[in-house]
C-alpha cells in the first residue's frame, strides 16, 4: 500500500544510495523497463514520464538521465540495446532501473531500492541478463501462475501512485545528493 511518507523515505534512502557511491560514477542514468500496453507492466514508463516532467521544471545541479518513458519506453525488445548504448555513450554511469514485480497480496504496493540490478521479464519467465548498479522496484500485484492476466488486471491507480512516488523520490534523493556534494566541496 502506497503511504504518505514513502517519497520521503525513497528519496532519502536513494540520496544515501548515491552519497555511498559518489566516488564510482559521474553520470546518474534512470532507466525505466516496461511497457505502456499493459497496466501491470507500464510502471516504468509512467516513472519515467512523471521524472522527466519534474526534471523540465526542476533546476538541479546534477540532473539525471532518464531512458523509458511513455513515449520512448523500454522493454523486453529493446533493452539489451539500449544498455549497450548507455555504456558505450558514458564513460562511468551509475545505471538506476526503475521496474514493476509481483508478489505476495499483502505486498502490493510496496518499493524496494536494493543495491545491484534486477533481471527484466523474470516474473513472467522472461531469461534475460541483471541489468543495473541500484534496482528501485515495486510490487504491482500478485504473482500467480498466470503472471500475464495478473499483469493486464493490475488497478492502474495503483500503479500511478507507485509511479508518482519513485519519481518525487527519485528528485528528492538526487536534491540531498547535490547538498551533500555542495557541502564536501565547501569543507
Amino acid at each position: 500500500m502506497v503511504t504518505d511518507n514513502m517519497t520521503e523515505r525513497v528519496g532519502r534512502t536513494f540520496g544515501e544510495m548515491l552519497i555511498c557511491n559518489r566516488d564510482s560514477f559521474k553520470e546518474i542514468i534512470i532507466l525505466c523497463v516496461g511497457t505502456d500496453r499493459i497496466t501491470g507492466d507500464s510502471l516504468g514508463p509512467l516513472t519515467g514520464h512523471k521524472l522527466q516532467e519534474l526534471l523540465q521544471k526542476s533546476n538541479l545541479a546534477c540532473s539525471p538521465i532518464v531512458y523509458g518513458t511513455l513515449e520512448t519506453p523500454v522493454h523486453a525488445l529493446n533493452v539489451n540495446n539500449v544498455v549497450e548504448g548507455i555504456y558505450l555513450k558514458y564513460s562511468a554511469p551509475l545505471v538506476v532501473v526503475v521496474d514493476a514485480s509481483l508478489g505476495l497480496p499483502r505486498h502490493i504496493g510496496r518499493l524496494t531500492l536494493k543495491y545491484g540490478g534486477v533481471q527484466p521479464g523474470a516474473g513472467v519467465g522472461k531469461k534475460m541478463p541483471v541489468i543495473g548498479d541500484i534496482a528501485i522496484t515495486g510490487v504491482v500485484n500478485y504473482y500467480s501462475n498466470e503472471e500475464l492476466l495478473v499483469l493486464q488486471n493490475t488497478r492502474l491507480n495503483t500503479v500511478m501512485k507507485m509511479a508518482d512516488v519513485i519519481a518525487n523520490g527519485i528528485i528528492h534523493g538526487v536534491e540531498l545528493f547535490v547538498g551533500c556534494q555542495q557541502v564536501k566541496l565547501h569543507s
